[in-house]
């Protein structure tokens, strides 16, 4: 009996240490923050779409207790705002991108660092399809943007294409200089009576010049085009068919030079085309080299 009473002993005494065990461990985790308390916050799924610069993006997040959460992102997302609506097992946030390359959205306890969950939206650089009609001819040339060097460039070059091609800003001007030692320039003029050419007011501020001395005009570039001071570049801009030296920061002709923010990356020679039309002298503005029969945009859009 006495054995008995002994080895029941042990066993109580062994299962007394576990519990023991057990409780420290759990307030130890809970000390933590990876307790699984119903009251504990925690993220189930997370998306984020679309994943396409100067785009509003939609941030969806499912899980528990999502009101004692907030939202932080790696990469550019401006204006970050939570969406009308949230309850403790969705919310939704929206922000406009603005990076190239990853962008990860991520959830963490309110005030603290202990991550809930992310995702990885990968954003691609930009890129406009720009169509040209002259006549009865039409060709389409790609041009793809660099926001990581000229920022404000391309931000004021998306908000002019628009959203859709029929609402564009730049839909139906006009190119006005054509020279196929030199490019073509467009988007500032549209074609009025007798084919002369009209001013095409700008809706937006001009943006602050940012030519750099290693951003060349090079063949194939695409740059924004002013006809005041350094900082007054407008709608206007160019497609360079040849190295233009005399554009560059630094030059004789040129000296501030003019900001370069993209490159065609497809139908150059659509570019090239109209860079050999027939010309004329403008009987409304003077300017030379405006091609002979009208050549306008004819569709413009963002497609990544």
């Amino acid at each position: 009996m006495d054995l008995v009473g002994d080895a029941d002993d042990g066993a109580l005494s062994m299962n007394l240490s576990r519990l023991s065990l057990t409780l420290a461990l759990g307030a130890l985790l809970a000390a933590c923050g990876g307790g699984n308390s119903a009251n504990d916050p925690s993220v189930a799924t997370m998306s984020a779409s679309p994943s396409r610069y100067g785009a509003t993006m939609t941030i969806a997040i499912v899980g528990r207790n999502l009101g004692s959460t907030e939202l932080v992102v790696d990469g550019r997302c401006d204006n970050l705002t939570q969406a009308a609506g949230a309850t403790e097992d969705a919310v939704q946030y929206t922000c406009t991108v603005r990076t190239v390359g990853d962008l990860i959205p991520r959830v963490r306890v309110a005030g603290g660092s202990r991550e809930l969950g992310s995702v990885r939206a990968t954003i691609p650089a930009p890129r406009v399809s720009v169509t040209l009609t002259d006549g009865a001819r039409s060709g389409s040339f790609v041009v793809e943007l660099d926001p990581a060097a000229a920022p404000l460039a391309v931000d004021n070059f998306l908000a002019y294409v628009g959203t859709t091609s029929a609402a564009s800003f730049y839909r139906t001007t006009a190119v006005t200089y054509v020279d196929p030692t030199v490019g073509i320039l467009m988007g500032g003029y549209t074609i009025g009576a007798a084919g002369v050419l009209v001013t095409k007011a700008a809706t937006r501020p001009a943006i602050a010049l940012e030519a750099s001395a290693t951003r060349l005009n090079l063949r194939g570039t695409v740059g924004m085009y002013r006809r005041g001071d350094a900082n007054s570049a407008t709608t206007e801009w160019f497609v360079n068919t040849q190295n233009n030296a005399f554009l560059d920061v630094g030059s004789a002709q040129n000296p501030a030079g003019f900001t370069i923010f993209g490159t065609v990356v497809d139908g150059l020679d659509v570019v090239d085309i109209a860079a050999g039309v027939a010309v004329k002298t403008d009987l409304g503005t003077g300017f030379t080299n405006v091609p002979d029969t009208p050549m306008t945009i004819s569709a413009i859009s963002q497609t990544r």
